[in-house]
């Protein structure tokens, strides 16, 4: 499977995984099974190598103010959940007085 990365004046095709559809599989022993296994395990390893070396070459071709100001999107959003997160316990600590009060009340 490929991926296509459109970076303006510059197209990228990436190779995602390799598939070898055919591995001969013995069924009389289960060393045969040992070495599918390593067969599928150094494919997964090619597919991963593939899929990282895809990345930084996406990487490269980004311009560092994009990074640099992704970086700092980020930063801002988490604190803006981390406000978030604050002003829920807030709001959970006054939910919990008001049921008190309320149940006083009741009684």
């Amino acid at each position: 499977m490929f991926i296509i990365a459109d970076l303006g004046n510059a197209k990228f095709e990436f190779l995602l995984c390799s598939t070898k559809e055919t591995h001969e599989v013995y069924e009389d022993s289960s060393n045969s099974k040992e070495e599918a296994r390593k067969i599928k395990v150094v494919e997964e390893q090619e597919r991963c190598k593939q899929i990282l070396e895809g990345y930084i070459k996406l990487k490269e071709q980004l311009p560092p103010t994009l990074c640099k100001t992704t970086a700092l999107y980020m930063e801002r959003r988490e604190e803006k959940v981390n406000n978030l997160e604050a002003k829920l316990d807030q709001l959970n600590t006054i939910c919990i007085n008001l049921n008190i009060e309320l149940e006083h009340i009741k009684k």
